[in-house]
């Protein structure tokens, strides 16, 4: 089933809530799909403990968002392997099983290129199988 979903963050400083302080400020938003839609809301979520992403929080200090330099494919590697705990199948650490996959793959790309030097042209996926070169 296809849904659309609007989401709205809305606060200011910081104030003691009341009890069910949630609850008229939901009561709104529904009542507001009410009155454009001509229908009722099939779910609502709200709460009190969201935050701003790093984004919205530099648009309300009136600042430019702090960008996180990208992480090489080495450290998303070693983050990706230790999240999924792969190293405890072989006990070995994720830092080196990143290591080992990555020289996999420039070992793999010595292979591909030998073997397009072999045939004597560029190939790519999908393409059909070349013919051996004649000598």
């Amino acid at each position: 089933m296809n849904r659309i979903v609007w989401e709205c963050k809305i606060g200011g400083p910081y104030v003691k809530l009341l009890g069910a302080a949630d609850g008229p400020m939901r009561d709104a938003i529904e009542n507001a799909y009410r009155e454009l839609f001509g229908q009722e809301p099939e779910f609502t979520f709200s709460g009190w403990g969201s935050s701003l992403n790093e984004f919205e929080l530099a648009t309300v200090e009136h600042r430019a968002p702090k960008i996180e330099p990208r992480p090489t494919l080495e450290q998303a590697l070693k983050t990706l392997l230790n999240r999924y705990s792969v190293e405890n199948g072989s006990n070995t650490p994720d830092f080196i099983l990143a290591e080992y996959m990555l020289a996999t793959l420039k070992a793999f790309e010595g292979a591909s290129l030998s073997r397009e030097r072999w045939y004597g042209q560029s190939l790519r996926i999908g393409m059909p199988s070349p013919t051996k070169p004649k000598e």
